[in-house]
């Protein structure tokens, strides 16, 4: 249940666009949350176009600030907050934070950063290196600090030298409570529709970070032809993918449907569910597959997928990049499945209302009488 508060605070979410990933998505469902218990709610962005800008509540304000580079929007962010009366910022991802804090400062206008990622894996090469310096530089004078998992807090604070203590876990909203209905349409895939087969399912785009290689070398191991594993995604390692499927001999194993607009669907019906991962900033995919009651098997990696399964309370953990670990645990799963009715009570901890809650608490201890 919220907690109750005056609703006369005027909150502003920064983000920099309506196209991207979660966290961009997260803001969105945040913002309407907000509106929904009726303070006052606007949504600025350098760029107000891309796919989420339909999700948006048609009574949210919605500004473009614009700006070709971090300066320009600084300055940009700042004149349109001399000129609107804002109670509170809340942001999120690298360069929006930044120039948050540098923007606010002027004007007194606290601000509350939301850390979305595992970030000191990137930031150590090339054009991000100068990142993690402006973290050092802006951060701790930020009013709050969320991190969507422990592990990303742990990161933070191993990039900036901020205390943890400073910062709040605050989980992503990743229950959908469409999911379940959406779960039961039908999919054009034979695997899927044969009973007599074994179907691993995993999710994600196409990159080093999700470590599908390993998951391939784990389905390689386990002795049994009728083992099957699809991987909803797109991405630039598809094609080494499937030549290391080739010169596995499990290519008549594996399928890459791409990207499809409904992957529940595809995790409901598979066996098991499996997240390779090297590293993941929360891991909704993990929550949506346990409310499409997939039992589901996961890397220990830094991040959230471990603080989502309860240390393996709902589902096995493996060493990151072990595919004799990782064939072992899907292979138990799938000779004894587990008990899903705990998976999908798990996943709805997740609810944007239970988050939103959180939240609100949050912005509300740092905004402006």
């Amino acid at each position: 249940m919220a907690i109750s508060y005056p609703s006369s605070s005027r909150i502003c979410l920064f983000v920099y666009s309506f196209t991207g990933g979660g966290a961009e998505k997260m803001m969105v469902n945040v913002a309407n949350e907000l509106h929904a218990r009726e303070y006052q709610v606007e949504l600025v962005l350098v760029d107000a176009t891309g796919p989420y800008k339909s999700l948006v509540d048609p009574e949210i304000d919605v500004s473009e600030i614009g700006g070709s580079n971090t300066i320009e929007i600084q300055y940009n962010l700042w004149k349109y907050l001399r000129n609107n009366e804002t109670d509170v910022l809340l942001s999120t991802m690298e360069i929006p934070n930044i120039v948050s804090v540098v923007a606010t400062r002027p004007l007194s206008i606290p601000v509350v950063l939301r850390i979305a990622n595992i970030n000191s894996m990137k930031e150590r090469h090339g054009k991000y290196q100068l990142i993690p310096i402006l973290k050092r530089l802006t951060y701790s004078y930020a009013e709050s600090i969320v991190t969507i998992s422990d592990g990303v807090a742990h990161d933070l604070a191993g990039i900036t030298d901020i205390d943890e203590t400073r910062m709040r876990t605050i989980y992503n909203s990743a229950f959908d409570p469409e999911i379940p209905e959406n779960s039961r349409e039908p999919v054009d895939h034979e695997w899927l529709n044969d009973d007599d087969k074994n179907v691993v399912i995993g999710v994600g785009s196409l990159k080093p970070q999700k470590d599908f290689s390993t998951l391939l070398d784990a389905i390689h191991q386990i002795e049994n032809d009728n083992s099957h594993l699809i991987i909803l995604g797109k991405g630039d390692l598809k094609q080494d993918l499937v030549q290391q499927a080739n010169e596995l001999g499990i290519r008549d194993r594996i399928s890459f449907p791409g990207f499809v607009d409904n992957p529940y669907a595809y995790m409901a019906k598979a066996d098991v569910f499996a997240l390779s991962s090297a590293w993941e900033g929360f891991g909704n995919v993990i929550v949506e597959a346990m409310a499409c009651e997939t039992p589901v098997v996961c890397t220990d990696c830094p991040g959230g997928p471990a603080e989502i399964l309860d240390d393996g309370t709902y589902g096995p953990l493996v060493p990151v990049g072990d595919d004799a670990a990782m064939a072992e645990a899907i292979q138990e799963m799938l000779d004894d499945p587990t008990d899903t009715e705990p998976l999908v009570s798990r996943a709805q901890d997740f609810t944007i209302e239970k988050i939103v809650d959180q939240y609100e608490e949050e912005l509300l201890s740092v905004a402006k009488d």
